[in-house]
């Protein structure tokens, strides 16, 4: 993208990745460290206070807002700090990531679910809103059906999900099926083994957060 050299940090988005719990607060830094460095203006991390705590002595240009559990304060923080796309699940626990995404309901802007986020998706069907990027492994996936249900055409079903439900589904492997609402597939070929390590996934929908959050349509 060429930028404008007046360009300020708020011409290039301001990412809101909400994700973390005890055990797992490396997974919301990495999603948000990504975000940042593909170009995202501004980036912030909520969560509870024990994992924020826990961060601020890792984060350097990142900022954070500490959430109760109630998540009161996320919506009026979207509005005072234009926040122009969500990131909603790493590392995150499905219950309380549900009750961010019953707080998101109404406000019209892109939501990437990752990680607890689809898990609480998988558990509250009603919360699954169109526009949403979902980002899940094949574990993940098989879960939007049945635990025990093969999933034998895995292109074909992913299609079938992202057209059912009107969202952009990213169902990562080799290879890795992006799908659209309309129904189409595009299958991406690259990477490898190497990306079958903790934290991938996290880096993935940061970088995807922080696309959009550029005004690059989902």
């Amino acid at each position: 993208m060429q930028r404008d050299p007046a360009s300020h940090k708020y011409d290039f988005g301001h990412v809101l990745v909400i994700g973390g719990s005890p055990g797992m607060v490396g997974a919301p830094f990495l999603a948000a460290r990504a975000a940042l460095r593909i170009g995202g203006g501004l980036v912030t991390i909520a969560s509870s206070s024990d994992v924020i705590n826990k961060l601020e002595k890792r984060v350097e240009e990142l900022m954070t807002l500490r959430l109760s559990k109630d998540a009161h304060e996320l919506i009026p923080f979207i509005e005072e700090r234009q926040v122009s796309v969500v990131v909603v699940g790493p590392g995150m626990q499905p219950g309380f990531a549900a009750t961010v995404l019953s707080k998101l309901e109404e406000q019209n802007m892109t939501s990437v679910v990752d990680g607890g986020g689809l898990s609480a998706l998988q558990q509250n069907p009603g919360l699954i809103k169109a526009g949403m990027v979902l980002t899940p492994h094949l574990g993940e996936f098989k879960r939007f059906f049945n635990e025990n249900e093969e999933v034998s055409k895995p292109s074909k079903q992913a299609a079938e999900l992202a057209k059912k439900h009107q969202v952009i589904l990213v169902l990562k492997g080799h290879p890795t099926y992006v799908c659209a609402p309309d129904g189409q597939v595009f299958e991406d070929s690259t990477g490898g083994p190497e990306l079958a390590s903790a934290g991938a996934g996290d880096v993935l929908s940061g970088m995807v957060g922080g696309i959009v959050a550029q005004k690059i349509q989902p």
